[in-house]
């Protein structure tokens, strides 16, 4: 079984299963997290290229995942993008600064997955479904 490219971290199931739909119709598979600190072992043990990681969860946020995985010493590192329902109250600099490679914030239209995830993995090799 190939490994999944796409690593989804949330501590709300729907998104999970949003993510994990629109990316499947896509035929890409995807690995799911709901919290930090198992999004952060299985983004370590699978070296995913992709991880959608949202900032707002209990116990490890987001933001710290993120700052964990720059240090880690991935052969390739992963492009990450934080997901947020904060609007307003979020500040592209705590993006700077935990080094994220974007920001998407809630809901997350379909198209933006899909367009990120091709752009990607499109260039690792990755073939989608027309």
């Amino acid at each position: 079984m190939e490994r999944s490219p796409v690593l989804a971290i949330d501590d709300a199931h729907s998104n999970l299963l949003l993510l994990q739909h629109v990316l499947w119709k896509a035929g890409v598979p995807v690995d799911t997290a709901g919290s930090g600190e198992e999004g952060l072992r299985l983004a370590i043990e699978h070296e995913h290229p992709l991880i959608f990681l949202d900032i707002l969860m209990p116990g490890m946020d987001g933001l710290e995942v993120c700052r964990r995985l720059r240090r880690h010493p991935f052969a390739s590192p992963p492009s990450i993008v934080l997901m947020t329902s904060m609007g307003e109250q979020f500040s592209q600099t705590q993006a700077t600064e935990a080094r994220a490679d974007g920001v998407f914030f809630k809901p997350v239209a379909p198209s933006r997955v899909l367009e990120l995830a091709r752009g990607v993995l499109g260039k690792a090799g990755w073939r989608f479904r027309p």
